[in-house]
């Protein structure tokens, strides 16, 4: 696989078509983002940081000391060729940075406020609930947004705090306020008040 270097994240031709996706801002923040993955058994964060390092986000911090086993070699492509006993963190920084090397990786067992200015995301794959509500309550003090997933197999949930300072905005640029779903009927989504 050939690396892509990044150095400079502003570059317009590489990522025209998030550009167009999401707007330049967004791949902004993107760029601007340190992202913890706390979770790394089973092929899960193998995959959300192979898609956030071609994104271009700018920091990832894989949180965590477990090791891959047999079953982790049979679900990620990352882990096939590496020795069984290995660090996962090892596996997925080496090959993120084959993605992408322009992508700070560090590793850590403590969740803090980066160094670095930036916009906090923490994605818990596969913790208990007490566990992520733990980690959740903690990045929520560093005023940081939680990706909670559970997932195996071919069935699984997920959780978005987004902290109190998220915003929508619609196609005009005009906020839109926090309105309660009250039900989906007909693909029509129908809201409160």
């Amino acid at each position: 696989m050939t690396s892509i270097n990044h150095s400079n994240n502003n570059n317009d031709n590489y990522y025209d078509r998030q550009n167009r996706t999401y707007g330049v801002e967004a791949t902004k923040l993107i760029q601007s983002s340190c992202v913890y993955i706390i979770g790394l058994k089973n092929g899960y964060a193998s995959e959300i940081c192979k898609n956030l390092a071609l994104s271009g986000v700018k920091t990832l911090i894989l949180y965590g000391d477990e090791i891959i086993d047999e079953e982790d070699k049979k679900n990620c492509m990352f882990y096939r060729k590496a020795s069984i006993g290995t660090p996962c963190w090892k596996e997925i920084k080496k090959h993120v940075n084959e993605i992408n090397n322009s992508v700070d990786i560090e590793h850590t067992n403590i969740i803090k406020q980066p160094i670095i200015e930036c916009v906090l995301t923490c994605v818990i794959i596969n913790k208990s609930f007490d566990e992520a509500s733990i980690i959740n309550n903690r990045v929520r003090l560093l005023n940081g947004k939680t990706i909670y997933m559970v997932a195996g197999g071919l069935a699984g949930s997920i959780f978005v705090d987004a902290n109190i300072n998220h915003q929508v905005f619609d196609t005009t640029g005009e906020i839109k306020e926090d309105t309660p779903i009250k039900d989906i009927i007909d693909n029509k989504i129908i809201f409160n008040g």
